[in-house]
Order: structure tokens, then sequence, then C-alpha cells
């Protein structure tokens, strides 16, 4: 993701005014409607001395680690959001594999050895549990 793309001027319009975004992390579009199955990603730093640019580096560096860590059969630069949360103090970043579908969350779920008891529904804003309908 390019910074002077149109895409990330919006993610930096999103955590200025709202102190969240969901991006993908390589097109740079905004989380949308979906399902969510996490993964294990955690970073923090503080916001005095660190810019929302480095963050996007250090992150965006540990992401082929990732994507070996989660290889399955799915598309994972599609799948692939970062969540960037503006506190006072820090920003905290955590990943996510988005699907549009809740039966391709299930299934990557599943194969990844993720309990689906952790699937995110955003538009209920709940988990879901496998024996649900979408």
């Amino acid at each position: 993701m390019q910074r002077d793309s149109i895409e990330f001027r919006e993610v930096v319009k999103l955590l200025v005014n709202k102190g969240n975004v969901s991006f993908n992390a390589f097109d740079g579009t905004i989380r949308k409607i979906g399902f969510l199955v996490p993964i294990e990603y955690y970073h923090e730093d503080l916001i005095d001395i660190v810019s929302f640019e480095e963050i996007v580096d250090v992150v965006t560096a540990d992401i082929p680690d990732i994507e070996k860590e989660y290889e399955v059969d799915y598309d994972f630069e599609k799948a692939l959001y970062i969540d960037v949360n503006a506190t006072e103090s820090f920003y905290e970043v955590t990943m996510d594999l988005w699907f549009e579908s809740f039966q391709e969350a299930v299934d990557v779920a599943e194969a990844l050895d993720i309990p689906s008891e952790e699937i995110y529904d955003i538009a209920n804003e709940c988990y879901i549990y496998d024996n649900e309908d979408d």
C-alpha cells in the first residue's frame, strides 16, 4: 500500500477522526461487513514517539511470517486486515482474517485449528458458533 494513495489517505483520516481503523494490509481498502477469524498478532507503540507511518512499516514487516504461519487454502492478500486502535497514549495493532462469507470463515478457521467460537460477525457485533446459520 503506497502512502500517497487515496486508500492510505482514507485510512489515516479514519484513524484521526474515529481513533480506530481496519484496513487491508495489501491494498488499503477499509474493512466492511463480514466475518473475522482472529490471528495471534499484537503490537503497541507510543503515539508521541512513533508515527502512524512507522507503525504501518513495523506491522507490514511482520506479514511474511504471518503468511507462513497461517498458510492454508484461501486468498491471504484479500483476507489479511490490520486493525489499529489509537488511545490517548498508544497505538494498539491486531490483525484478523476477513471473509465475506460465513462458510469460508468457518472453513479457514477449521483448517487453521482456530475454534469456530472465535469467529466474529461484524454486522451483528457478536461471536458466531459453527452450528448457527449465516
